[in-house]
C-alpha cells in the first residue's frame, strides 16, 4: 500500500503561535526539548520496524506523532501516525514503505526550524 503525500506544511506555525500565544517562552522550550528528544525517537522506530517489532513500532510511532502534533511539525505527525495506523492494522510491509518518508520530513523540518526558526515562531 502506497500513500500519497497529503498536502501538509512542514511546519505550522500559525498553529503553535495561536496555542501557545499567552506563552511563547514555552512553545520555545518545546520546540527546543522536541528537537533534542526526536533524533532518538526517529532512530528508536526505524530499528523497530527494521527488527519487524510490531508493538515497539506502534508505540514510537504515536508518541512521535504526539509530540510532532505538539510542536507544529505536522508534515513528521502525519507521516508516523500513517505507520502508527498500518502497523496497529498489522500491515508491517506497508508501514515500512512508509520510512524513508519519516526521514524525509524530519530533514525537511530541522532545516525549516534551523533557517528560519526563531521568525516562524514569533510571526
Amino acid at each position: 500500500m502506497k500513500f500519497i503525500k497529503a498536502s501538509v506544511p512542514v511546519f505550522d506555525a500559525a498553529d503553535v503561535r495561536a496555542r501557545f500565544a499567552e506563552f511563547p517562552a514555552v512553545l520555545a522550550g518545546a520546540i527546543a526539548l522536541y528537537l533534542e528528544l526526536a533524533p532518538e525517537r526517529i532512530e528508536r522506530l526505524g530499528t523497530a520496524l527494521a527488527s519487524r517489532d510490531e508493538v515497539a513500532a506502534r508505540d514510537f510511532a504515536h508518541a512521535l506523532r504526539g509530540s510532532s502534533a505538539n510542536v507544529g511539525a505536522r508534515e513528521l505527525a502525519n507521516f508516523t501516525g500513517r505507520i502508527e495506523h498500518l502497523v496497529q492494522g498489522s500491515q508491517l510491509d506497508d508501514a515500512c514503505e512508509q520510512w524513508p518518508a519519516v526521514c524525509a520530513a524530519w530533514n525537511r523540518l530541522r532545516g525549516a526550524l534551523a533557517d528560519s526558526g526563531p521568525a516562524l515562531i514569533a510571526g
